[in-house]
């Protein structure tokens, strides 16, 4: 608040002093009263401008701010802002652009009817924030959470049940091969139509799957998992010395039993591979 004080000063006061003296006190009070009331009105103004802000038809929200510091205040502001019901009910778009938030204030967007694009990118969230947008199953079929290494394969399970999206991003995300096998073989499995970008480290796994085993299995070689079982031993050690040629760590030996076992792992392994290469378009 804004506090104004008129001073008079003079060595040899008068009666006439004392006058302008009284009379400048009594001034300073009413302009410090004067400016309490304009404080208190300007408060008002702003209030009624918040609300007007948050009932207006807004259908996008963009945040972009410089300083760290201010982006950890301002993201996290912008999200309590959204959080009351009834408000921004035609908002579908919402970037955060790099603004740094906290993975609970994520429970505010629960109220946003229509979101449907949703971007994350380098906000610093983990996987509690990816679980807090469950509540957002229905609507949203844009979510980008790329350059949150904090987010994990943990995380799989609550973006599986955002069955609405038609994007996903994980560039730049914890999330490794045995989380995006899952992420591959539930999209497949229920018919699901989405586009992806994964993160590079299972990027460069997928460029190099000719180096885990054999991809291309030709007859009499067996290709699913399922028929070792009744293979066998000599057959069984036939087939893991074609993926031993791609990939020397692959051993060719030992009982039936622990062949036949290292055999199915290595095609379910494969066999999920190539749905996840299937997903991203290899």
């Amino acid at each position: 608040m804004i506090h104004v004080s008129l001073l008079f000063t003079n060595s040899s006061p008068t009666i006439l002093d004392h006058y302008f003296s009284t009379m400048l006190a009594i001034l300073t009070n009413l302009i410090n009263l004067f400016l309490t009331f304009l404080g208190a009105l300007t408060a008002g103004t702003n209030h009624s401008m918040q609300e007007a802000f948050q009932q207006a038809g807004i259908t996008a929200v963009s945040l972009d701010a410089s300083s760290s510091e201010g982006q950890f205040t301002c993201g996290n502001d912008v999200l309590k802002s959204l959080g009351k019901p009834g408000t921004f009910l035609h908002l579908t778009e919402l970037l955060f652009n790099g603004s740094r938030i906290k993975d609970f204030n994520l429970v505010y967007l629960h109220h946003l009817p229509k979101l449907s694009v949703l971007n994350l990118d380098n906000t610093g969230i983990g996987n509690e924030a990816v679980y807090l947008l469950v509540p957002l199953k229905r609507t949203l079929t844009v979510l980008s959470l790329a350059m949150n290494p904090n987010i994990t394969s943990e995380s799989v399970p609550a973006l599986l049940l955002l069955a609405n999206l038609a994007f996903l991003s994980i560039l730049g995300t914890g999330v490794d091969m045995d989380g995006l096998r899952l992420i591959a073989k539930t999209i497949l499995e229920e018919g699901r139509n989405i586009d992806i970008e994964i993160p590079c480290a299972c990027k460069d796994y997928m460029d190099n799957l000719g180096s885990m085993y054999l991809v291309h299995i030709q007859p009499p070689l067996v290709a699913s998992p399922d028929d070792c079982s009744s293979l066998s031993i000599a057959t069984v050690k036939e087939n893991l010395a074609a993926h031993s040629k791609q990939n020397p760590r692959i051993m060719a030996s030992g009982t039936r039993d622990e062949m036949i076992a290292r055999l199915q792992d290595l095609l379910t392994k494969r066999q999920m591979d190539l749905v996840v290469a299937w997903l991203v378009g290899l």
